[in-house]
């Protein structure tokens, strides 16, 4: 219910507000709210799956969920200054996969041995 709450308040925000006339900050509130809606989406889709298979959420999976998160905030923020083209999507899209790489395979997203 929370997350749906996240939902429409950010869509809310995004459709109502006139960006000229207010802040900065209510200008990425929304697409902040719109990032844990979606985070946390993707976190109870991924941990319903791994409970299944008797597994648990780790470190890295939840970096790489946040770092595959931040690809549908930018896009909406590019669209919304009006700076999307497909060749940003495509190259978003090359950065969030390498990011997601990149994350999946350091020991910062591993659990420290003991």
């Amino acid at each position: 219910m929370g997350i749906v709450v996240l939902y429409a308040l950010s869509f809310g925000l995004l459709v109502f507000t006139n960006p000229e006339r207010v802040s900065p900050i209510l200008l990425v509130t929304p697409l902040l709210i719109f990032f844990f809606a979606v985070f946390l989406t993707l976190i109870a889709m991924v941990g319903g799956f791994l409970r299944q298979r008797n597994r648990k959420l780790s470190r890295g999976t939840v970096i790489t969920i946040a770092v595959i998160t931040a690809l549908p905030v930018l896009l909406i923020l590019l669209q919304s200054i009006g700076q999307l083209s497909a060749r940003d999507v495509i190259t978003l899209i090359l950065i969030i996969l390498v990011l997601g790489l990149y994350v999946s395979k350091v020991g910062f997203a591993r659990s420290p041995k003991a």
